[in-house]
């Protein structure tokens, strides 16, 4: 994916107040998070289940210091993403109705032939968070 596409797309992911489910939605209808963007507000308000309430949290402006500072980070630390438009999305969680529109990987994403497990959790841990996944992951292991 290009740039314009991360940034958009974090754009929706930081918006406050806007779930996955709702983003999910705009994706479907919309087709792409700059598209989002580019549509008129009254569009968007006919989208069943979108609320005058979420366009206008959508279109206030966005803090672009937070997006460029992510955006950055993952190119540091060689993190990806897909969201749930892309093939690369997970099979097994495109049927899940409140699965994360957007994923955040190092590497590549393992083929759908593979058992996997997948541990997800807050991007601001607490240092017991931290011990408690590393315990369970050595206990898998």
């Amino acid at each position: 994916m290009q740039f314009d596409d991360l940034f958009y797309n974090l754009r929706l992911y930081f918006t406050p107040g806007i779930g996955h489910i709702t983003i999910k939605r705009l994706l479907k209808h919309c087709g792409s998070a700059e598209a989002v963007y580019a549509e008129k507000k009254k569009t968007i308000t006919r989208i069943e289940g979108i609320s005058q309430t979420v366009v206008d949290k959508l279109f206030r402006p966005p803090d672009n210091q937070l997006i460029e500072k992510e955006i950055a980070k993952m190119q540091k630390l060689q993190i990806n993403y897909c969201t749930f438009l892309d093939t690369s999305y997970p099979v097994s969680l495109q049927h899940c109705y409140d699965s994360p529109f957007m994923l955040f990987y190092e590497g590549k994403l393992p083929s759908e032939h593979h058992r996997i497990v997948s541990i997800v959790g807050t991007r601001s841990t607490t240092e017991y968070g931290k011990a408690c996944t590393n315990q369970l992951i050595n206990d898998l292991a």
